[in-house]
């Protein structure tokens, strides 16, 4: 097999492993972020994701209220949570 064919499919073959390690870890950080949105809110109904390859958390109003403006947790806030969620406490 000439090389430079080889060294151009076993580059594709990285190519689509390492895809699925990122998409696999976003999985992961999305389900980790709706565990700790379902500890602080109760449940998942306001959550929505939004975007195409990296989507983004928007809370949606609850039924009833106002139209304001959507919210995503604080930085400082979800930081704390999920030291908090990791370290097991609040159970």
């Amino acid at each position: 097999m000439d090389p430079d064919l080889f060294l151009r499919k076993v580059s594709t073959l990285q190519a689509g492993f390492r895809g699925f390690l990122v998409r696999r870890q976003f999985q992961s950080l999305r389900a980790e972020y709706e565990a700790i949105v379902q500890e602080i809110e109760g449940d998942l109904s306001t959550l929505q994701w939004t975007g195409g390859w990296i989507p983004k958390p928007v809370f949606l109003p609850e039924p009833g209220t106002p139209r304001g403006p959507k919210r995503t947790l604080d930085p400082l806030e979800l930081e704390l949570t999920t030291v908090n969620h990791r370290m097991g406490a609040g159970n």
